[in-house]
């Protein structure tokens, strides 16, 4: 069994903090916070005590900047998500191979691809499993955005999202729909860890969810709830191997 992957908070606003523990608590639950220090000093002292996976690290501290306090270490063996309110220092910080950046005030979806990334680095294959398995049984959202708000979801609820051109189509579990402004080829990415699999170039399913396969014409998959979409030919292999992968049969 894997551990958490595990966090330190550098953020000089409490309020900032609390709320971006709260988020990665919320949304983000294979994440664990050990720490949340506000300056270059503290950061220092926590550094030579304990060893986190990832910084999530402020720009402007309480006594400098976050690149001075990458200037003072000695060595980087963890993983760094720069936080800023300011666009301008996004280049600056991806020179310095940070894993990604993050612009205030935070957007969840934002927080949950950069944590995806996250998890895709630090875990080798074998791991990802065994991390999927852990986390199977704990609630994970996905926002949905539509052109007035976003929808936030338990991802094991989707059943299959259908792609009508520039947007998708969510379908749940109980017969609910939501509509997304963003195309498929967005969700097929950020759910490419979640037994998700693009059985056609408009279906993107939850392979949790399927029934039954049919080996008639190009081949038929069926989801709960009666619902069958189609599996297009040039699928087909990828998609046995998939499954032989993920479940036993």
């Amino acid at each position: 069994m894997i551990n958490q992957i595990t966090a330190l908070i550098v953020e000089d606003e409490i309020n900032n903090q609390l709320l971006l523990e709260k988020y990665l608590t919320d949304y983000c639950r294979y994440i664990t916070v050990i720490g949340k220090v506000k300056s270059i000093k503290e950061t220092l002292l926590f550094l030579n005590e304990h060893k986190p996976d990832v910084l999530f690290l402020d720009i402007q501290l309480e006594d400098g900047d976050a690149f001075e306090l990458i200037n003072k270490l000695s060595q980087i063996d963890f993983e760094i998500i720069f936080v800023t309110s300011y666009e301008s220092y996004a280049i600056k910080a991806l020179k310095l191979n940070a894993l990604d950046y993050l612009l205030k005030p935070i957007d969840i979806q934002d927080l949950i691809e950069s944590t995806v990334k996250l998890v895709n680095k630090k875990l080798n294959s074998i791991d990802k499993v065994n991390f999927l398995k852990l986390n199977a049984n704990k609630a994970q959202k996905i926002g949905i955005y539509s052109l007035d708000d976003v929808i936030f979801k338990e991802i094991d609820e989707i059943v299959y999202i259908k792609s009508d051109e520039s947007y998708s189509t969510f379908y749940f579990t109980d017969n609910s729909k939501n509509i997304s402004s963003k195309n498929i080829k967005y969700y097929e990415e950020l759910l490419l860890d979640f037994d998700f699999f693009r059985i056609h170039k408009s279906f993107l399913i939850n392979t949790h969810h399927i029934v039954k396969l049919h080996k008639e014409d190009f081949g038929i998959v069926e989801l709960i709830n009666n619902i069958k979409l189609p599996l297009s030919r040039r699928k087909r292999v990828d998609f046995q191997m998939f499954l032989k992968q993920r479940f036993k049969s």
